[in-house]
């Protein structure tokens, strides 16, 4: 063999194995889902049949497994609901007036649930909406009781809390009498805002 051979060879397996070179392998076939059946020409897939069956059942439980014979009568109801619904399209049914109206009424039962029922709901509704749409500013001074506090506690609290009102009532700056006397710690940034 020649040195060229080898160093070539060498290079190849060096490049092969550095670290920064990967194999990636190219997918060219594209998974496709392949239709349950077809009816006209309209696919069916097993999604809309599994979905259908599976709707209102809990098949983790084992006592709500189905068996085969069971899923055979499920597959057979389905492709027969399938073709009759394929038929009544051809045959015009769904343009029909009586159809049309069958179809409203049931579509207004199914949004009834999600409407409100009447109108002293609607009237709270619209009520919380607009107080929504105010903004409201409030301050506060926190008075707080110490831990297992005991009724002359509550009463030093509550005299305190009567005092801070007079003051505030008789003119004093709420913001300065929460700088000075709440126990929020917040307040002495924001003066009980």
């Amino acid at each position: 063999m020649s040195k060229k051979f080898i160093c070539f060879y060498l290079l190849v397996v060096a490049l092969s194995c550095s670290p920064k070179t990967t194999v990636k392998k190219e997918d060219t076939a594209v998974e496709k889902a392949v239709p349950l059946m077809t009816i006209g020409n309209e696919d069916i897939y097993a999604e809309e049949f599994l979905y259908l069956l599976s709707k209102n059942r809990q098949f983790q439980d084992e006592k709500n497994q189905l068996s085969p014979e069971d899923f055979d009568e499920n597959l057979q109801l389905f492709i027969n609901y399938k073709l009759k619904v394929r038929e009544a399209e051809n045959m015009g049914l769904d343009t029909l007036e009586e159809f049309r109206r069958e179809f409203e009424v049931f579509r207004e039962d199914l949004i009834q649930p999600y409407l409100i029922k009447n109108s002293l709901q609607q009237g709270e509704l619209m009520k919380a909406y607009n107080r929504m749409k105010e903004v409201v500013k409030a301050s506060h001074i926190l008075l707080q009781f110490p831990n297992n506090a005991s009724r002359e506690d509550t009463i030093a609290v509550f005299r305190m809390a009567q005092k801070l009102k007079a003051e505030a009532e008789a003119g004093t700056d709420f913001n300065e009498l929460a700088f000075e006397h709440s126990e929020d710690p917040s307040a002495k940034d924001n003066r009980g805002s």
